[in-house]
């Protein structure tokens, strides 16, 4: 799957990842509390997870490697 298709999954509450992202351990996904589109990358850190802002990297725009959790 490529990222703009995840993106209009996102925006249905699904979390989606990259294949090489530790198995599920790191994912994106999009909070449906704000009125507009801001991608959220969640980490799990020593049994709590963590939340930040995602910036996707120039390999993430084209990878065809995104899968839906």
């Amino acid at each position: 799957m490529m990222l703009d298709e995840v993106l209009g999954h996102l925006r249905s509450g699904a979390r989606a990842r990259r294949a090489g992202w530790h198995d599920g351990l790191l994912y994106i996904h999009a909070p449906s509390n704000t009125d507009f589109l801001e991608v959220i990358l969640v980490y799990r850190q020593g049994g709590h997870d963590r939340e930040q802002p995602w910036p996707p990297r120039r390999a993430d725009w084209f990878a065809d490697d995104w899968s839906l959790l």
